[in-house]
């Protein structure tokens, strides 16, 4: 019973603490500077700000919509909470941060600067901080440059009216890591390498001037960001928006050009690269002249989807880089007229087989077609050509026979005979084919023929006898010659 009576106790007691303190608390509240709450409100604890890596600090960490929620306590544009610091709708940069009662800051945004000029050399009251953010305001000019040992590894002036950037701005910036110029009507970046940089939204950025930094810096959204190409350019004609991404294609089919040849890009498109992968790849479409070069077998290597190739007027004597060459396995279009190619039967159960639309052999050292290729025209006719005149081709009863597939080919009437002077056109079945069999091929199909006769004859006659043992008991002529023979 003493026990319980010292539980009820102690419950109370504790009770009348928590109430009192509670009470002093609101005490306390009630007599210091209303704005206290607004303090408590604005400031939350460390864990809940966090900064990623490569990213700068923003308001919306600290409190969503800040400068719109925000109570002002004071005159001072700016407002410390622990080693952040957020400025709203600054009329003078360098004022608003002196007004400060804390200098010992690491991470400043400055939101809504009415200036329309920045000169960043009066900005030496930031050089110790991490992460400059200027955003969402109406500066046109970005003129000066930070002063040395200025400590800034995060930039971001995104979502101004930004046209120029003094070209050394941020040559002192040596632990920059992050430059963010994205939505402001820029026409050429400052000097700058090795950080990452997003100029996404400034569709005015000289092409060329982002070629030249292209292998310095890494750019974000390559595929959202825009440039300009110039007139005379040698890309694109006239001017056009050109996303990075595909300046960066352009270079790359530069490189892989080969050295004695000329390399025009078609046409650009989506395609599907992997099968996993459901996005599609933006690539070029490469058509690739090496005509006139004296070369004497394929290029090495030719820019990624090449579809076009043009090795007229060389010395090249096989296409075995068809078959075997990774690089050409996109061609659809050969233009190989006036070598020394002998055969074609590299070619043989190849993809480009299956899809060329256009193969121009003319002029070659070609003395025979085989037969499937002819074939396999025939039944892929719709959009493909192709082109052997000017070859010489060895002339028999073969082709007379086949004759319609030969008159396929889309130069037939140039193709001529190198054993006897005439086309194939102008052959005559009697001048070639002798009784209609002109070689031993003919013999052995008519052969096959006959033996597939008596084996159906073999099979008639042996089922026809057990249908007669089967009703009659009697057996064929020759086993009762054997038995009888074998009787005596």
């Amino acid at each position: 019973m003493n026990l319980n009576c010292h539980k009820i106790f102690l419950f109370l007691l504790i009770s009348s603490s928590a109430t009192a303190k509670i009470h002093d608390e609101n005490s306390q509240n009630a007599v210091s500077e209303p704005t206290t709450q607004a303090v408590e409100v604005l400031e939350p604890s460390i864990e809940e700000i966090k900064i990623e890596e490569g990213t700068c600090f923003h308001a919306d960490l600290v409190q969503e919509d800040f400068c719109y929620n925000r109570t002002q306590k004071s005159s001072c544009e700016c407002e410390n909470i622990r080693d952040f610091v957020i400025c709203c709708n600054v009329t003078d940069i360098t004022k608003s941060i002196s007004c400060l009662e804390n200098s010992n800051f690491r991470n400043i945004h400055i939101i809504n600067v009415t200036q329309s000029e920045i000169n960043l050399s009066n900005l030496n009251s930031l050089k110790q901080v991490d992460s400059l953010v200027i955003t969402d305001g109406n500066i046109s000019k970005i003129l000066g440059q930070f002063s040395k040992f200025t400590s800034i590894k995060c930039l971001n002036f995104s979502n101004n009216n930004i046209t120029e950037v003094s070209e050394r701005a941020l040559l002192n910036l040596s632990q920059l890591k992050t430059l963010d110029l994205s939505r402001n009507n820029i026409t050429k970046l400052p000097t700058i390498q090795n950080i990452t940089v997003n100029i996404q939204g400034n569709s005015k950025v000289s092409c060329i001037n982002i070629t030249t930094i292209l292998d310095k810096v890494t750019f974000l959204n390559k595929e959202k960001s825009y440039c300009e190409s110039e007139v005379g350019s040698g890309w694109f004609n006239d001017k056009a928006s050109i996303t990075i991404d595909h300046i960066e294609k352009r270079i790359k089919f530069d490189f892989e050009c080969p050295e004695e040849c000329k390399c025009k890009p078609g046409n650009m498109h989506y395609k599907k690269i992997d099968d996993k992968d459901e996005s599609d790849v933006l690539i070029f479409i490469s058509e690739v002249d090496c005509s006139n070069q004296g070369l004497t077998k394929l290029p090495v290597k030719l820019p990624e989807n090449t579809i076009s190739l043009n090795i007229t007027n060389n010395s090249i004597s096989s296409l075995s880089d068809l078959v075997t060459n990774e690089h050409y396995q996109s061609i659809q279009k050969l233009y190989a007229d006036d070598n020394l190619i002998t055969s074609v039967v590299d070619l043989e159960g190849t993809k480009f087989l299956e899809n060329f639309t256009i193969l121009s052999l003319k002029n070659n050292k070609i003395k025979d077609i085989p037969y499937y290729i002819l074939s396999n025209l025939e039944k892929n006719l719709i959009g493909k050509y192709l082109y052997l005149g000017g070859n010489r081709l060895t002339c028999d009863c073969h082709i007379i026979k086949n004759i319609r597939h030969w008159r396929l080919i889309n130069d037939c009437d140039k193709i001529l005979c190198n054993n006897m002077p005439a086309k194939i056109l102008e052959l005559k079945e009697s001048q070639l084919c002798k009784s209609g069999i002109d070689d031993w091929a003919n013999y052995i199909e008519y052969l096959i023929i006959i033996e597939v006769l008596l084996l159906v004859a073999l099979f008639t006659k042996v089922s026809y006898d057990c249908y007669v043992f089967k009703k009659t008991g009697l057996l064929p002529y020759p086993a009762n010659v054997l038995i009888l023979y074998n009787q005596k």
